[in-house]
């Protein structure tokens, strides 16, 4: 019976990840300037970084 359910998990799990897969390609199609976009912890950034505020709809290079 574990077994199954471990297998059923791990089916639900890779599911889970081709749909978040598909979601994030189709969010790189529909807006290619994200392409070389990077996410960083706030907590990591200079603190010229930390005050920027973005525009809405506008990504920001991470390097100058």
């Amino acid at each position: 019976m574990k077994a199954l359910h471990d297998r059923t998990q791990n089916l639900q799990a890779e599911s889970v990840a081709a749909d978040l897969a598909a979601r994030i390609a189709g969010i790189f199609a529909q807006y290619p300037i994200l392409c070389g976009f990077s996410l960083q912890e706030r907590s990591t950034l200079t603190k010229e970084r930390a005050i920027v505020q973005l525009q809405a709809n506008c990504a920001s290079p991470m390097s100058r």
